[in-house]
């Protein structure tokens, strides 16, 4: 993760976060595409705006979730690294 801790992460264009039935979705309408959320992917998906860097997302959660930490320090930047690969996500 080193150099990929100063990546700062965010929505591409055109995606947004819709509530159904209690769940989070997310959607983007011009690519036809819909994910649910988990309650971590939401939360990550709000950390990711774009002033915060992947290191310190890591470190946020790590707080909030302290008997996860390893395993967030290992899967965030992961989920993050997909999500840019996969256009959801563009570095700011």
């Amino acid at each position: 993760m080193n150099s990929f801790a100063n990546v700062h992460p965010r929505p591409a264009e055109g995606f947004y976060i819709e509530v159904v039935n209690g769940e989070a979705v997310l959607v983007h309408p011009e690519r036809n595409l819909v994910l649910q959320f988990n309650p971590s992917a939401n939360l990550l998906w709000h950390l990711c705006d774009g002033q915060r860097s992947v290191g310190e997302i890591v470190s946020i959660l790590s707080a909030v979730y302290p008997e996860t930490a390893s395993e967030i320090a290992r899967d965030v930047p992961q989920m993050i690294e997909s999500f840019l690969s996969q256009g959801i996500f563009i570095s700011a």
